[in-house]
């Protein structure tokens, strides 16, 4: 009922003027066909006290995904629904509120249309044939943030803060939860004789296929606080602080209902010989031991107009930036860990012999094939599933956020009827976190100049 509610209000509101809308499609050919709608509305409400404003945007496309046999192709899609909404309240000449609300949907499917019943196929000396990758990926992003500006003096003074919430998820059942098979030579595939291949995706804990999904959610906090102060009619400074609540990411619940978060816990030591021996996977409601929420980030810089003719600008500063951890960058790292799944081989020379090499009966999982069951394990005192060695990863539990210190300080002088400017800009910060539990150091620097006229 809510949801209707919120619906009929959005569409009373952009329904009413002045609106701005458009619509656009594009057709080329059987490789791609694209779509945009566009729908906004901006509204200034009791004598322009309030300023109230919205938007939809739509984008779609489909894009052709060729096989080299056709009866194999099929196509992808993509669709981002994104809209945002603000509200901006003026209470007296020296003292606003600005709100602001904004969210989108991001869905990627490949392999649609795909006859999923198909098996991959290899043949030694051959490109093979197949289906190829088919799956669905889902993000949802949703951001809360208020500001409010007081202008006392010479200080302008800015507080304010976000909330933002999101989700990303994949279902790669199609691509990774479907046998494939490798024959050595064409005459080997027409007598079903294949030498090896995988059975795809399995549950290590029952031993039956287990579709490949995996997915979390996370929702983050930040603050911050702002100065502007004239100091001088030729001089301002700016001064801030920032504080950002990284948070921690949990398994989502739907549509991925059997996929559980784990890390790798490593034994203490310096050398990889004396911390993965002894390392263990554990399941865990989070990847990290805590919020990521110690990042504080001070910034200043000012604006100098030497002199008294004003020709002359200098501006500069300096500010540390903290960046967040995303979900990606921790779930792509654990999604395969045990118990979650299992991807059994098979082989001419390996424990498990092939089974029949067969087409399924379902595009859909579990695609009806007749895959032998494999021995269902348990798990040791280390999270591993015992008798067997498996792929792991993970992500330092007491990982800190990357940061960067960027500083600026620019020129800009009046010739004449043109200006001529240049400024150097700098940076140095660790990077972006590896799995080696180390960051990688970076630096950089900037120059740039040119003649307005």
């Amino acid at each position: 009922m809510r949801n209707k509610i919120w619906a009929v209000l959005a569409t009373v509101f952009l329904l009413s003027s002045p609106v701005w809308a458009q619509f656009d499609s594009a057709v080329q050919g059987v490789v791609q066909d694209a779509s945009r709608a566009v729908i906004a509305n901006d509204q200034n409400l009791r004598d322009g006290n309030d300023r109230i404003y919205g938007s939809y945007v739509h984008t779609g496309s489909e894009n052709a995904d060729i096989i080299n046999r056709p009866a194999l192709s099929g196509r992808s899609e993509r669709k981002v629904d994104a809209y945002q909404a603000s509200w901006v309240h003026t209470f007296s000449p020296n003292l606003l509120n600005e709100f602001g609300f904004s969210g989108n949907r991001v869905e990627g499917s490949d392999g649609v249309g795909k006859p999923f019943r198909i098996p991959s196929i290899g043949i030694q000396g051959s490109t093979g044939t197949g289906v190829g990758f088919g799956g669905t990926f889902v993000q949802h992003n949703y951001n809360w943030r208020d500001v409010v500006t007081w202008v006392k003096g010479s200080h302008t003074l800015k507080l304010g803060g976000t909330f933002y919430t999101g989700d990303d998820y994949a279902l790669f059942a199609q691509a990774n939860s479907r046998p494939n098979f490798f024959f050595l030579n064409l005459l080997d595939l027409v007598r079903d004789q294949p030498f090896s291949g995988g059975l795809g995706a399995y549950d290590p804990l029952t031993g039956r296929p287990n579709p490949y999904e995996f997915g979390a959610t996370l929702n983050t906090i930040s603050g911050f606080v702002q100065d502007e102060w004239k100091v001088r009619p030729n001089l301002s400074l700016t001064m801030s602080l920032r504080w950002d609540d990284f948070g921690n990411p949990s398994a989502i619940k739907e549509p991925v209902r059997n996929w559980k978060f784990t890390n790798l816990y490593v034994a203490p030591g310096k050398t990889v010989d004396e911390i993965i021996p002894n390392a263990a996977i554990r399941l865990v409601d989070h990847p990290f031991n805590g919020r990521l929420n110690k990042n504080f980030s001070p910034r200043f810089g000012f604006a100098w107009s030497p002199g008294k003719s004003r020709k002359t600008s200098v501006r500069g500063g300096i500010g540390l930036y903290n960046d967040w951890v995303t979900l990606g960058e921790t779930v792509d790292r654990m999604n395969i860990n045990p118990p979650n799944f299992l991807f059994p081989n098979f082989g001419v020379n390996l424990p498990l012999l092939p089974p029949a090499f067969q087409i399924g009966s379902s595009d859909e999982f579990p695609f009806g094939f007749n895959l032998p069951s494999v021995p269902a394990a348990s798990l040791d005192q280390r999270g591993g599933i015992v008798g067997l060695q498996t792929a792991i990863g993970g992500v330092d539990p007491d990982l800190s956020t990357p940061k960067t210190l960027n500083f600026l300080v620019g020129v800009e002088r009046e010739v004449w009827v043109a200006r001529w400017w240049g400024s150097i800009t700098a940076g140095r910060g660790p990077g972006t976190p590896s799995s080696e539990r180390t960051l990688t150091a970076g630096r950089a620097i900037w120059w740039m100049g040119g003649w307005i006229g």
